[in-house]
């Protein structure tokens, strides 16, 4: 049981030995290569809140009715 532990422990070991290896490898290859062109989007002007009409009818309207004289 524990020889099995052991190899699975070195196995993993491995793989990540060799990631890791590759992911150097990449690296050194993309420097070699030089700066890289790179394109980024303009950043989108901002945009201005359009007023809430809503509200101001709900406001207006709740004025209107406490302002009303009522009649009996």
């Amino acid at each position: 049981m524990a020889e099995e532990n052991l190899a699975t422990e070195t196995d993993i070991f491995q793989q990540q030995k060799k990631t890791i290896e590759t992911l150097q490898d990449v690296l050194v290859q993309k420097q070699a290569l030089g700066p890289q062109i790179v394109y980024a989007s303009p950043s989108p002007e901002p945009t201005t809140k359009s007023p809430n009409y809503v509200m101001w009818i709900g406001i207006g309207l709740g004025f209107l009715i406490l302002t009303r004289k009522v009649k009996l």
